[in-house]
């Protein structure tokens, strides 16, 4: 059963890896020729260093510093956050990242679930495609 598991899970990562392939890259058209500022280049180079990083999300994330790396750990935090949602469940759940807009005596803040409720986009029956 373990073989079969890491058989689909290997089959949907190569499905997944397949249509970010086909990532075209956005064309960007500058207007008019502006010089970058000191400022500008430390930013950058800040922004490059976290593209260096084996962990560039966290490592509760896991490594993503492929394409890759980032599918199997992308899978791996999807699997154990259905670890949380009722057994059966095929879809998960939104009360699984509920949790997420309460804070630190646990009182849900309403602001924070709106903003959830945006990012996520819940179905009628309350889970997250």
């Amino acid at each position: 059963d373990f073989v079969n598991k890491k058989m689909t899970a290997t089959s949907k990562n190569a499905k997944l890896i397949l249509l970010l392939s086909e990532w075209e890259e956005p064309e960007i058209k500058m207007t008019k020729r502006a010089k970058a500022t000191v400022q500008d280049l430390l930013q950058f180079r800040r922004a490059v260093s976290y593209m260096d990083d084996k962990y560039p999300f966290s490592h509760a994330f896991g490594p993503a510093s492929t394409r890759e790396m980032c599918v199997d750990s992308s899978q791996q935090v999807y699997g154990r956050l259905m670890e949380s949602a009722e057994d059966g469940a095929t879809a998960m759940p939104f009360t699984v990242f509920s949790v997420l807009a309460t804070d630190e005596s646990g009182e849900l803040q309403n602001g924070r679930m709106r903003s959830l409720i945006r990012l996520f986009r819940p179905d009628r029956q309350g889970n997250v495609s």
